[in-house]
């Protein structure tokens, strides 16, 4: 795997794909960088719950193909 990061963005190319996303911001005053902030949980609890914060999101993330993959190397139909 090689990655190649450019500010808030990160390429990584696996095998035959490249996976592109963004970072959460450094500067952010509710995760600090870290993508997640801690939420204040009713009654009484032990466990810290975390929810993603504003500035990021994990699920947008692009994934190009480089090269088509024929099915005999994987082993599934589709």
């Amino acid at each position: 795997m090689k990655t190649l990061t450019l500010g808030r963005w990160t390429a990584e190319l696996y095998g035959r794909a490249l996976h592109i996303y963004r970072l959460p911001k450094r500067n952010c005053r509710d995760c600090h960088g870290e993508g997640a902030a801690p939420v204040v949980a009713e009654g009484p609890s032990f466990e810290v719950e975390y929810d993603l914060c504003g500035c990021w999101n994990p699920d947008r993330s692009i994934r190009i193909p480089l090269a088509p993959r024929s099915r005999r190397e994987t082993g599934v139909p589709f």
